[in-house]
């Protein structure tokens, strides 16, 4: 009895952090498009921790940056764009084979401002989610990285 409670509580969890993985990923696009958006992606993304997992915290670093954008404030845009670096790289050391997670830096990277000087992966990520890009599964996740890499920079 204790483990099919056990059972049913992670299945719970998974489908909770899938519907959040999905809002994430709707909001990002979002975010990219609008200033409105950029905050709600920010306000979305803060309970975000340095304890969360890989891929939520890639998402937060996104969140960071994108925000950057939008700040008034210099210090504010450097303070941001640190953090979100930060954040961002650390997913990726966490987790390099993540393709969600590699794309998300592609994208950060390729639409960054020369002046922040993040462009140096661009060739990585972009060949690397390329080459895993046909081995995912049908999906939200395929819908996603093959929706940015028509897209992408080429």
């Amino acid at each position: 009895m204790r483990s099919l409670a056990i059972g049913i509580l992670c299945w719970l969890s998974f489908g909770v952090q899938a519907q959040e993985v999905a809002r994430l990923r709707k909001e990002f696009v979002a975010a990219s498009a609008s200033e409105a958006g950029a905050e709600k992606f920010l306000r979305t993304t803060e309970k975000i921790s340095a304890s969360s997992k890989p891929l939520l915290q890639a998402y937060r670093g996104a969140a960071l940056l994108i925000g950057g954008k939008y700040a008034k404030k210099i210090e504010d845009k450097k303070k941001l764009a640190r953090e979100g670096i930060h954040m961002l790289e650390w997913a990726v050391a966490k987790d390099p084979d993540h393709v969600e997670i590699r794309t998300l830096r592609l994208s950060i990277q390729e639409n960054s401002p020369k002046i922040l000087k993040y462009k140096d992966k661009i060739e990585e990520d972009r060949a690397f989610v390329t080459r895993h890009f046909e081995g995912l599964p049908e999906g939200e996740l395929k819908d996603f990285v093959g929706g940015y890499l028509r897209n992408s920079e080429k």
